[in-house]
């Protein structure tokens, strides 16, 4: 069969950019992404944010309470895919806008984190889809069984929902999505691909996998696994992301002692042994005051708890400022809206994904990763 455009290839369609407001980050494909490689299992499942790990401790830090839970939501068994039970006809439809989705899926647009919630709804996928997209990106530090990349897609993924960056095919057979920055080894742009749920419940997308749109051609198998070549005429694109000024220098952040002299105690004493509590506030203070004047070149913007914040790298062992902090602390607008604080001091290791979670890469950040205890 073929596998293309040409005269001995399959049908080739141009797929016109209908609106601006639906177009929205698509993934190329390469031709065994589609045709050799099924991605469905019996157990197919969707895996939430971890419940361990990073996730759980950043989580109770700066909630100072019990982080997510598993968040898992088992989809109902389908075969072998792409080619699914389907209905009698196939789905048709237009590009939905945002707000029509966000509803249907029942997420706010603007109060809710899209983390636990939207990507989750939006498609089934398999167990090991994690491992699929890891495989294909450069090197980088991912955590333990890849936690942080599974943060970084539920934050893009939300990300690009509500910025209308998913390409949605007119005849609604498929979605691309622009996995946030990531790219291959040879710098080509990940895209997620999906099609559409043949099962009359459960989220409406199921994901086939990731692509790389080469030559602008998406592979789409048909139900008699004849494969057409779809031309993406204009691909989607990744997040935009509008970060909040770092706060007045004149202003410093208030830090809440009671969490992280009682709380998070051992994990201060784990880093600066043998001090009082007294001490340990003198040199903190001294460290977040050092580091607050100079925001303009150590502040790094994160994203967590559905809002963006700040993190701030602080020195307290060491003078060398592009070494490994020993703590980071996360600034964020106080509950009254009045001023900043910092509601705790994060390990590195656990900053680390907040910061990935909307940084074009790794760079500034890289030695965060490497404190992992």
């Amino acid at each position: 069969m073929g596998s293309g455009c040409g005269p001995e290839g399959s049908r080739c369609h141009d797929i016109p950019v209908a609106h601006p407001a639906v177009v929205a980050p698509a993934r190329s494909a390469q031709p065994t992404d589609y045709q050799e490689d099924p991605v469905a299992t019996p157990t197919t499942r969707m895996r939430g944010l971890p419940s361990k790990g990073w996730g759980a401790l950043a989580a109770l830090d700066l909630h100072e309470a019990i982080g997510p839970g598993e968040g898992e939501v088992m989809p109902p068994r389908v075969r072998n895919a792409p080619v699914v039970e389907r209905d009698e006809h196939q789905p048709v439809g237009r590009p939905m806008p945002a707000r029509r989705l966000f509803d249907a899926l029942r997420v706010p647009m603007a109060t809710d984190d899209p983390l636990t919630e939207t990507l989750g709804k939006f498609a089934h996928f398999p167990d090991d889809w994690i491992q699929k997209l890891v495989v294909r990106l450069a090197p980088e530090p991912w955590g333990e069984r890849d936690t942080w990349l599974e943060y970084y897609c539920h934050a893009n993924f939300g990300h690009a929902l509500r910025q209308e960056r998913l390409l949605h095919d007119p005849e609604g057979r498929f979605v691309l999505w622009r996995v946030g920055s990531l790219e291959t080894t040879d710098g080509r742009a990940i895209h997620g691909y999906f099609v559409r749920n043949s099962r009359r419940y459960g989220p409406p997308y199921f994901l086939v996998g990731f692509v790389t749109l080469d030559d602008g051609i998406l592979r789409f198998q048909n139900h008699d696994r004849t494969v057409m070549g779809i031309r993406i005429a204009t691909p989607p694109t990744s997040p935009k992301h509008v970060i909040p000024a770092y706060p007045d220098l004149h202003a410093m952040p208030s830090v809440n002692w009671q969490h992280i002299l009682e709380t998070r105690i051992d994990r201060i004493r784990a880093r600066v042994p043998n001090l009082p509590d007294k001490a340990l506030r003198w040199l903190i203070t001294a460290a977040v005051a050092d580091a607050h004047k100079s925001s303009d070149r150590r502040a790094v913007p994160g994203w967590f708890d559905g809002e963006y914040q700040w993190m701030l790298p602080l020195h307290i062992t060491q003078e060398n400022v592009s070494a490994a902090p020993d703590f980071v602390a996360p600034v964020r607008l106080a509950d009254d809206g009045e001023g900043y604080t910092i509601p705790t001091l994060l390990e590195p290791w656990m900053a680390y994904p907040l910061a990935r979670a909307i940084a074009p890469d790794d760079r500034g950040i890289a030695s965060w990763a490497t404190t992992i205890a």
